[in-house]
């Protein structure tokens, strides 16, 4: 396939956990910070120094809750009790364009039962180790 050249529609980046489908997700997101470490001291002058200290990322899911689901609620209830590191990976399966890849844990979990609406989950990912943002082979 060809490189995206317009402009990248949310609704073909797909959730894969350990190459598998996450069904039923309306939205996800990926998050990256680095911690700064204050070097300022009395040479500094009145402006504050840092450096560049550790990375953390995390990726958060929302999805709807479906028991028919190959990779949902069920199992990622699973992963955050028995602490299993996954795979994830964001992706359109475009060759050319980019995902986003990493090793992550489940670090929470919450569903909600609303009246008149559909049961949803939110679920959020601590990466462990690097990310990675690579072109898509």
């Amino acid at each position: 396939m060809a490189v995206t050249t317009t402009k990248l529609d949310g609704q073909v980046l797909k959730v894969y956990i350990d190459t598998v489908l996450l069904g039923y997700v309306t939205e996800q997101s990926f998050d990256i910070s680095a911690n700064m470490i204050e070097t300022s001291n009395k040479d500094s002058g009145k402006f504050a120094e840092f450096i560049a200290g550790r990375t953390t990322s995390t990726l958060s899911v929302s999805a709807m809750h479906q028991f028919d689901a190959t990779e949902g609620y069920k199992e990622m209830f699973a992963d955050i009790t028995a602490g299993t590191e996954v795979s994830v990976v964001i992706s359109n399966e475009n060759a050319g364009d980019y995902e986003w890849t990493a090793t992550c844990l489940v670090s929470s979990l919450s569903i909600s039962f609303p009246d008149d609406d559909v049961v949803g989950y939110e679920l959020e990912f601590q990466v462990t180790g690097e990310p990675t943002y690579t072109v898509i082979v």
